[in-house]
C-alpha cells in the first residue's frame, strides 16, 4: 500500500530526530573527552554519570523541558487534537518529565543519577507509546516503522536502567547513548519515509539490521579510543594457553608461577642425582 506522501509530517519528525541523534552524540562525545583524561590506576567508574557537574545536568533539564513543550504546541496546532496527537501528547509529557526530574536533581532536590533513571522509565513507556501509535495505522509499512521504534526505545529504556544500576559497566553506558542516536536515526528514516520516498515492506528488518550494525562499530570504536586501564585489566587476567583459543583466568602471578617451576625443577634435579647415586652404591 502507498503512503501519502507530506511535507507537513517531515519537520515533526525531524525535529526529535535531530534531538535525540544530538543528545546521544553530545554524551559519547562527553564520555571519550573524560576518559582520555583519566590519570593511572582510575577506572570507567570514575568518569560515569551521575555527573559531578550540575550545570551541565541542568541545562539538559531546562532544555528538554523547553523543547518538549515547543514539539507538543507545534503538534497541537493545525488540524486539532485527535488520537495520533493524543499519543503525541503522552510520549512530551514523558520526556517533559525526564527534564524536570533533571532540574530538581541539579538542584539537589533528588538523589544523584534521578534524571538518567527517569529517562529509563521515559523510554520504556514510550515502547507502548509507539506500539499503540504503529497499531492504529492502516498500512502494514507505517505499522512495522513505528512498532519497531518502540522496541528500539525499549532496548535503551534497558539498557539505561542497567547502567544506572551498573556504574562500573562501560558497555551498557555506551550502548544506552549509542541507543538513542539510533532512536534519532530510525526518527530520520520515518521523516523522508513519510514525505518523499517508498520503502519496501521487506527491506524494513534489514534497514533496522544495518543501523545495528553502526551502532556497535560506534560502541566498539568509542570504547576502543578511549583506552580504558580497565578494559586493559581484563585482559590481565586472562591467558592464552597452547593456541587453542581457550582462555584460563590466571590465580597466580607470574613470579608466583616461575617460582613455583623453579622449585619443582630443583625437586626433580635433586630426585635425579639421588636415584643416581643409589644405583651407583648398590649395583646389580
Amino acid at each position: 500500500m502507498m503512503t501519502d506522501k507530506s511535507w507537513e509530517k517531515f519537520p515533526g519528525h525531524l525535529a526529535p530526530a535531530t534531538i535525540f541523534t544530538a543528545f546521544g552524540l553530545y554524551a559519547l562525545f562527553k564520555t571519550l573527552q573524560m576518559t582520555k583524561r583519566l590519570p593511572p590506576g582510575r577506572t570507567f567508574t570514575d568518569v560515569h554519570l551521575p555527573l559531578q557537574d550540575k550545570g551541565i545536568i541542568r541545562s539538559i533539564g531546562i532544555w528538554v523541558m523547553v523543547l518538549t513543550v515547543a514539539g507538543a504546541i507545534y503538534h497541537s496546532l493545525g488540524e486539532g487534537i485527535d488520537t495520533s496527537i493524543r499519543l503525541h501528547m503522552a510520549l512530551y509529557s514523558c520526556f517533559f518529565m525526564v527534564g524536570l526530574i533533571a532540574y530538581l536533581e541539579s538542584k539537589e532536590f533528588l538523589s544523584p543519577d534521578s534524571g538518567r533513571t527517569a529517562l529509563a522509565l521515559a523510554l520504556c513507556l514510550a515502547f507502548f507509546v509507539w506500539r499503540a501509535h504503529g497499531m492504529s495505522m492502516a498500512s502494514s509499512l507505517d505499522q512495522s516503522v513505528h512498532v519497531y521504534l518502540g522496541h528500539i526505545n525499549l532496548a535503551d529504556g534497558l539498557a539505561f536502567g542497567y547502567s544506572v544500576m551498573q556504574t562500573d559497566s562501560i558497555i551498557a553506558h555506551i550502548s544506552s547513548w549509542a541507543l538513542l542516536v539510533l532512536q534519532g536515526f530510525w526518527l530520520y528514516l520515518i521523516a523522508f519515509y513519510l514525505c518523499c520516498f517508498e520503502l519496501d515492506e521487506l527491506m524494513i528488518e534489514a534497514h533496522l539490521v544495518i543501523m545495528v550494525v553502526a551502532l556497535v562499530i560506534v560502541i566498539a570504536v568509542v570504547i576502543a579510543s578511549a583506552d580504558l586501564p580497565q578494559v586493559k585489566a581484563n585482559w590481565s587476567k586472562l591467558q592464552l594457553q597452547d593456541g587453542r583459543g581457550e582462555y584460563h583466568v590466571l590465580t597466580k602471578s607470574s613470579a608466583q608461577v616461575e617460582a613455583h617451576d623453579v622449585v619443582h625443577a630443583d625437586t626433580d634435579t635433586d630426585g635425579s642425582s639421588q636415584d643416581s647415586l643409589g644405583a651407583a652404591e648398590h649395583p646389580c
